[in-house]
């Protein structure tokens, strides 16, 4: 066969489609050689690469038909290839280069792309065995695609499960190796393509030998023969093995998760047929028996006649009628589209019942290394680019779940989310399949059975995490009996730290037995609260437990993740647990876990870093629970006389506090009367009743606001004094917590509230927070209330109402959301002892102070005036006075932080009854530049207070305090990406106002010379 002509690129630019990447260089490129076939070609193979001598470009005016493999060779300098005609070919290895094709591609075993920056570009149908796209390489497949598919970077319906037990179903063993350090590649099982031997790949394909496991191209089921559409073979269909699993309706749905795009075979009284779906139409094809009277009187069969209608997709009945004009044929093509899907799903969908079963599911749900190593659902483990979830869902499902970033939604970072294959084993041991498309905040699933593109994923899905387990159990089986071959059976095990010159035999220790955590799986299986699984999981996977079986009465313990060289991963106590002074976790981030089955009672608890599980009770007199990488959960009674919750989730039966200091992260059982008299018992969380200084001595308490407006311990000071078994309350002022307020003085503060030239109806702070606001409203029945609206899902209200009756009463209000149907009301006279009342006193109290009312807890002065602008002034100078004094009385940090609360608190009572020109702006914005002095997540409104700043104080000078103004200017960064250039506008106006203050700005001056700024803003 004579070599192809040479041309130059500029010779072709009229034979090249719109839209070829190479177009966009075609000036630079113009003279460089591309091959030329005119007409039809038919080659042995074709290598895009320099090294045939194919030039820049390979060109095909007409069809292509390769009997081996399309292949490009790696390096820079490759070959594009364009067809105007068909491509046909044994199998296209690509790289980076484009190839497209005018026509229809037909590809016998593999497309398989594998760079970034290569593109396959068809204009036609494209069909092949299975098309694998890997490093993002792209596809642009217009006239629509046919065969499995395996994508790592977007909606893979096939996803990439990277283990023998998974790619050996899918490729001939020859093509296929196990990737290792000992390959070159030291984590080459995290990609697939160093799973493919491509050496392997490219001679079986110049052999015309097979790549991939199965058919090649998916056809119609055979019985249908070509396919064509006739009753006879309508009949033939309805043959189908997928009626087995169909409704009671007769029906069975097959759809595309990812599209809308759907069938329906039935087998039933309405209907005995196929329901297609398309974007915009529904077809019903049917069949019809029509009976003549000879034969009726005959009783013999008549042939049977499709029927054909069609509706519009959309809500409400379907109005059907007779299809018209090219709607047949889209109709046929829609047909031919599905025959080769339905013969798939026949063929996978009884390999699915057959291997995926009850029992293989309920075999790996057993295993040791599954009960103890992987959590629940949304808590599992990532491997090789999936999520594996296992063991109980909060519905008490036992499932195994795998994710894979197959999602059409895109997360926070831009990439495709998780979704998510479940396989759930039902109470009744029934196997249900469900899909989850993402990991958006619903987590809804779908019925899976029906999905067929995603059939090949459920069957390797359950392969590879069967495969994983397996390989995960004999690995730590073998691990646990290594180490425990060089364990004894019971350690001396240190209850506390010792303390300073304190000889380590001198430190009180108790005897546990030590077990790997497999051998108690069982018994932690058994945990629940609420009569659901309950879980309770170690951070450390591969740690051993420490056990005592009998009841247990301590002096003290300090829970530790290593006893020598034994690592603990928990403490078991299978009966009761008392300690005479304290229970304490130090580790926030990973402390270990601890589990009791029976009762736990100590002095004080300190809880940081790890799962907590009481089977009982809990009782004592102080509970400290700090930062989320912990959780407490009791199935019983939790009694304490003090409940500290700062970001620690805690969960009990049933609550009795006195006071709780909490952050919307404790949930009890709250008992309510329905109207028809029936009672309630729910979930619902419970607020906090005071701050830490309402009954913590100072020395224990944090001067700096937590999120918001709360104030909790200072925990390391707190913790001292639990470890020295020291009550850490004031009693007497522990039993005042939220019942300090009388009857008389709440009836004068509402009347001086309302009294308010700024209430009119009603005041509120939804400007700062449309979730979370203070609000003193008057209502049209006449009543009055004052307190706080929580949102953000936790969705409460707690205040103090004053009725038309005169009567005070302070509320707990739990508001209906999606998860509850309605709202709660709890509340009680003031004086009441109960949780909710103290918590809507304290909402009441906060409420003031966030709405520049009052300051927390202070008392109206006895001749108190309504508010004013003479009283504005005033509050604004106690503001000052205060900060002056706390920064010599606490670290500055804490007294900013404080003085930024107190003005944000400030800003509406200030613009409404000052004014927004008033001079005391100026010294308004001269605190705000102070208070977000170092507060990198307040740099912006740092900036803007200057600013704001400078431009009152050429109205409303002079600065109270200039020098502390100018360090505040100093701390400005002018080299900020983001306000660079505004930063230096401000020291710029600086420079002309603050000389005339008396004000050293030569410092100012050297920072904008160093940037080559001018020292001076142009005009």
């Amino acid at each position: 066969m004579p070599s192809p002509p040479l041309r130059t690129f500029a010779d072709v630019l009229g034979l090249l489609p719109a839209g070829f990447a190479l177009l966009r260089h075609a000036e630079e490129l113009a003279g460089r050689p591309v091959v030329v076939h005119e007409g039809d070609a038919r080659l042995p193979e074709l290598c895009l690469g320099p090294s045939q001598g194919n030039g820049l470009l390979v060109l095909v005016t007409g069809s292509l038909v390769v009997e081996g493999p399309v292949w490009q060779e790696s390096g820079d300098d490759g070959s594009a290839l364009v067809v105007l005609g068909d491509l046909q070919a044994h199998s296209l290895l690509l790289r980076d280069d484009e190839v497209w094709v005018g026509g229809r591609l037909q590809v016998e075993q593999l497309v398989l792309g594998q760079d970034i920056h290569g593109r396959l570009v068809v204009c036609g149908p494209a069909r092949a065995a299975m098309w694998i796209c890997l490093e993002q390489y792209e596809l642009a497949l217009q006239g629509g695609m046919t065969g499995r598919h395996w994508d790592d970077h977007r909606e893979g319906l096939l996803p990439p499960a990277l283990s023998m037990a998974t790619l050996a179903p899918v490729f001939v063993p020859e093509v296929l190796h196990r990737p290792g350090p000992e390959a070159g590649f030291p984590d080459g099982w995290l990609r697939l393509a160093n799973w493919l031997d491509h050496a392997a790949l490219l001679s079986r394909s110049r052999a015309g030998l097979p790549l991939l496991q199965g058919e090649a191209v998916p056809a119609p089921p055979a019985r249908l023969g070509d396919g064509t559409l006739h009753a006879a073979n309508l009949e033939k269909l309805l043959e189908t093995p997928l009626l087995e699993a169909r409704d009671a309706h007769g029906d069975f749905l097959l759809r595309d998760p990812f599209s809308r795009s759907a069938c329906i075979i039935s087998q039933g009284k309405k209907l005995q047929g196929l329901t297609l779906f398309d974007d915009t139409q529904v077809y019903e094809l049917g069949l019809e028996y029509p009976a003549s009277f000879w034969q009726r009187l005959s009783r013999r069969p008549a042939a049977p006649r499709l029927r054909l209608r069609l509706a519009e997709r959309g809500e409400g009945p379907r109005r059907w009628r007779v299809p018209s004009g090219d709607e047949p044929a889209r109709f046929q093509a829609l047909w031919q589209q599905w025959l080769p899907r339905l013969a798939e799903a026949e063929a996978l969908l009884p390999r699915i019942r057959r291997e995926i079963t009850p029992a293989r599911l309920q075999a790996l749900l057993d295993l040791p290394c599954t009960r103890t190593g992987l959590a629940r659902i949304g808590e599992g483990i990532h491997f090789n680019g999936h999520y594996l979830i296992l063991r109980q869902a909060k519905e008490g499902e036992s499932r195994l779940a795998v994710g894979w970033r197959g999602s059409r939604e895109l997360d926070e970072e831009g990439l495709p989310d998780f979704c998510v294959l479940h396989f759930i084993l039902e109470a009744d041991g029934s196997l249900d399949l469900r899909f989850q498309p993402d990991q958006g905040p619903d987590l809804t699933t779908f019925e899976a059975s029906g999905m067929y593109p995603l059939y090949p994923a459920m069957l390797q899905c359950f392969a590879m995490a069967e495969e994983l387990l397996q390989q995960g159990q004999a690995s730590q089986g073998a691990e646990a009996r290594r180490r425990l071959a060089s364990l004894p059976d019971a350690l001396d095990v240190p209850l506390r730290e010792a303390r300073e010159g304190e000889a380590p035999e001198d430190v009180p220790s108790a005897r546990f037995a030590v077990a790997p955590q497999e051998a108690w799986a069982r018994v932690l299986d058994q945990l629940s609260f609420a009569g659901e699984p309950a879980t309770c999981t170690p951070w450390d996977r591969e740690g051993l437990l420490l056990v005592m079986e009998a009841d247990a009465r301590l002096p003290c313990l300090e829970l530790v993740s290593r006893v020598g060289e034994v690592p603990v991963a928990g403490y078991l106590f299978l009966g009761n647990l008392e300690l005479d002074s304290h229970l304490a976790g130090y580790e926030p981030d990973y402390s270990p876990m601890l589990v009791v089955m029976g009762d736990l009672k100590a002095r004080n608890l300190y809880l940081t870093g790890g799962d907590v599980h009481v089977a009982g009770g809990v009782q004592a007199e102080t509970l400290y629970g700090f930062y989320n990488h912990g959780a407490l959960t009791v199935a019983g009674t939790l009694e304490t006389r003090l409940l500290i919750s700062q970001d620690f989730p805690i969960r009990c039966d049933v609550l009795r506090a006195e006071a709780i200091i909490a952050d919307d992260s404790i949930q009890s059982f709250n008992r309510f009367a329905e109207a028809d008299g029936t009672t309630q018992r729910r979930l619902d969380l419970f607020p906090g009743t005071c701050h830490s200084q309402d009954v913590l001595a100072p020395a224990l308490c944090d001067p700096s606001p937590w999120w918001g407006d709360l104030y909790f311990p200072d925990h390391s000071a707190l913790l001292q004094h639990m470890l020295a078994g020291q009550c850490v309350f004031d009693p007497q002022r522990l039993e005042r917590a939220g019942d300090d307020l009388q009857e008389e003085e709440a009836r004068r503060l509402f009347d001086w509230v309302f009294a308010s030239p700024r209430l009119k109806d009603g005041l509120d702070t939804r400007s700062r927070d449309e979730a979370c606001y203070a609000y003193a409203y008057r209502y049209q029945d006449g009543r009055q209330s004052i307190g706080l609206h929580v949102g953000h899902g936790h969705d409460y209200e707690l205040c103090l109402s004053r009725y038309p009756d005169g009567r005070l009463q302070a509320e707990h209000y739990i508001l209906a959301n999606e998860a509850r149907p309605h709202t709660v009301c709890f509340g009680e006279p003031l004086g009441s002892g109960y949780l909710s009342p103290k918590a809507g006193l304290f909402g009441f109290y906060r409420a003031l102070e966030r709405l520049g009312l009052l300051r927390y807890r202070s008392p109206l002065p006895a001749e108190a005036e309504p508010e004013s602008a003479e009283q504005a002034r005033q509050w604004l100078a106690d503001i000052r006075r205060a900060f002056q004094e706390e920064r010599q009385e606490m670290p500055l940090d804490a007294a900013r932080a404080r003085l930024l609360l107190a003005l944000e608190n400030s800003q509406h009572k200030l613009a409404q009854l000052l004014g927004a020109a008033a001079p005391e702006t100026l010294g308004f914005f001269e605190l705000y530049t102070q208070a977000t002095r170092g507060n990198w997540s307040k740099k912006r409104e740092h900036l803007g207070a200057a600013w704001m700043t400078l431009l009152s104080l050429e109205e409303n000078g002079p600065l109270a305090a200039p020098g502390d103004f100018l360090e505040a200017l100093l701390e400005l960064d002018g080299q900020d990406g983001e306000t660079g250039g505004k930063v230096i506008s401000v020291w710029q106006r600086a420079l002309a106002l603050l000389p005339s203050l008396g004000v050293d700005v030569r410092r100012l001056e050297r920072r904008l010379t160093e940037l080559g700024a001018p020292v001076f803003e142009e005009s």
